[in-house]
């Protein structure tokens, strides 16, 4: 879905250029991808298995977090 942003407004923002390649190459399994990762091995560790496969999930929420600056994500609302 379209966000409205340019290949200009994200070249110089390394976090989403990053989560856009690791969603292009993980995206048919994402539950994977987070098993690996540093953040999913600790809720490994603390039991949060179910916490992984939520947060696995695609296309469940009407809201689309957008990052306005450093640190400050705001709620979009997501037409379908």
């Amino acid at each position: 879905e379209e966000t409205g942003n340019s290949v200009d407004d994200i070249a110089g923002n390394d976090e989403v250029i990053g989560a856009i390649a690791l969603y292009s190459q993980w995206q048919d399994k994402l539950l994977e991808m987070f098993y690996h990762a540093s953040h999913g091995k600790r809720l490994l560790r603390l039991n949060g298995h179910e916490d992984l496969k939520y947060c696995a999930q695609t296309d469940v929420l009407d809201a689309l977090p957008i990052q306005k600056e450093p640190g400050v994500l705001v709620k979009n609302q997501v037409s379908r």
